[in-house]
């Protein structure tokens, strides 16, 4: 099992050659693909925004202090007072939508004669308590109106993590299909030798047959040039390897520093027939499990949320807000604070408010853009599901479509290297010529690459019938934490 967290693995020093099986370039590609590393950045950016709009539920607090000083005159007196006032908030938006503020305002006034014969110094302490609950009637009533924001958010966050997870995928599906691209051209490579050592040994045989005068001197310029094209052929087929080597190298590693050393290729195909296999069941497997429709499902449900949201918007702003006040004043401030909590003065007020933008353009305008969206999102879920539903079908068919490919390919061959030993024994023997041999040789060639093909191909289907049906994290048993 792999977790993308934590992967554990040894692998050998650049300097040396290296044995890679399928799990190796798994877990290889899963820890240094650069791609994937860029990736995942996004996720941690998404989950960032979600934990900052989570907060506008926090409650908070306010205050501030102020001094001042002011004069008054009167017929007789002149008086200058200084005022220190303080004042404290608290507010906390509830889920549903209400809102709740405590607010103190405590102010002491210290009154000073400014001419001789004025009264004496006086201070007054006055605190002011009030608690308020404000709660809409209409506009951004409700919890599904007034966590909006945050089930949003929230959504992203799992789309990110969807993605990301389709990115593992993508990176699992591509680092097995280059593996077997590898191989496969290995494979090629050494078909290509065979056939070139085949030509090799005919070209001998051919000049043994002209110095004894079987043959003309046409046979055996047909021979000497078929050893320079397959030779030719090799060439071209080692260039194949190096440059497949090279793709799979950086794709897993992320650079091409081992790509001039020996990759050996542990694992070779396995041919095993699909058993039980019905096209509805893949295709209701894909709609579970695969990414893209997933992420459309969620990029539905964030629609829906602000149509809703949208819709409530276009309703007028009624709220209905209730305030208990209470108030001490004395000439002291232990007075003031005992009149405070004493309960005598207090007042309480219902108040009811509201507010209608002219016609509501604004709002109309915002909800017929969440209604188009929805529908556009909609089409775009039924899109995605025709899609997948034509991809598992394509991707079923090739796989049933190898495995009939590759028998007939395995038939092909045999039936290639028997056609081959019976025509070199008819040139032996003066029945044949040096072209139907060369000829035979080529068929023979071309029937090893196309059972080569064929047995690569099909690992490669089953590879990417994986993909579309979604279950390529369950196959190689990777868990995302």
């Amino acid at each position: 099992m792999y977790c993308i967290t934590a992967i554990i693995f040894v692998t050998n020093v650049y300097g040396e050659d290296q044995s890679l099986g399928i799990r190796d370039v798994i877990q290889l590609s899963l820890e240094k693909n650069l791609q994937l590393k860029v990736n995942r950045v996004s996720k941690d950016i998404q989950e960032e925004k979600y934990n900052a709009v989570a907060t506008i539920f926090d409650p908070k607090i306010k205050g501030a202090a102020s001094v001042g000083s002011t004069s008054s005159k009167t017929d007789k007196h002149i008086f200058r007072s200084e005022i220190d006032k303080l004042t404290a908030s608290a507010s906390k938006k509830i889920q549903n939508g209400d809102t709740l503020m405590v607010s103190l305002i405590s102010r002491r006034q210290k009154t000073n004669p400014f001419l001789i014969g004025t009264p004496s110094t006086k201070t007054d302490f006055s605190h002011n308590l009030s608690v308020s609950y404000i709660m809409p009637l209409l506009q951004g009533r409700g919890e599904k109106i007034a966590t909006t924001d945050i089930q949003v958010e929230k959504n992203n966050l799992k789309i990110e993590k969807l993605l990301l997870e389709q990115d593992i995928i993508n990176t699992i599906t591509i680092a097995q299909v280059y593996y077997w691209e590898l191989f496969k051209s290995i494979e090629q490579h050494q078909a290509k030798i065979k056939s070139f050592e085949l030509a090799e040994k005919f070209l001998k045989t051919a000049q043994e047959k002209l110095a004894m005068g079987l043959i003309a001197n046409n046979d055996l310029l047909q021979a000497k040039a078929e050893v320079a094209y397959r030779e030719e052929a090799v060439l071209i087929a080692e260039n194949t390897v190096k440059n497949n080597q090279d793709k799979l190298i950086q794709y897993i590693y992320g650079d091409t520093r081992m790509a001039d050393k020996t990759i050996e290729l542990a694992q070779k195909p396995i041919f095993e027939k699909i058993k039980n296999i019905y096209i509805d069941a893949e295709i209701q497997k894909a709609l579970d499990y695969r990414i893209d429709y997933q992420v459309g499902k969620v990029r539905l449900e964030n629609a829906n949320i602000y149509h809703d949201y949208y819709k409530n918007q276009a309703l007028p702003k009624l709220d209905l807000s209730f305030t208990l006040s209470m108030v001490g004043e004395g000439k002291s401030n232990n007075i003031a604070t005992d009149n405070l909590t004493g309960g005598d003065n207090y007042s309480g007020q219902i108040e009811i408010s509201g507010e209608y933008p002219w016609k509501m353009r604004r709002a109309e305008a915002y909800l017929s853009k969440a209604v188009y969206q929805k529908y556009q999102t909609q089409l775009a879920l039924e899109n995605i599901q025709q899609a997948l539903i034509m991809d598992v079908r394509k991707s079923l068919r090739n796989v049933l479509s190898l495995e009939k490919r590759f028998e007939s390919t395995k038939i092909a061959l045999e039936l290639a290297e028997e056609k081959l030993s019976m025509e070199e024994d008819r040139f032996k023997g003066g029945y044949s010529t040096s072209y139907n041999v060369l000829q035979f040789q080529r068929d023979l060639s071309n029937a090893m690459v196309n059972n080569i093909n064929a047995s690569v191909d099909y690992q490669i289907a089953r590879v990417n019938l994986e993909k579309s049906t979604g279950v390529t994290l369950e196959v190689h048993q990777v868990e995302i934490q």
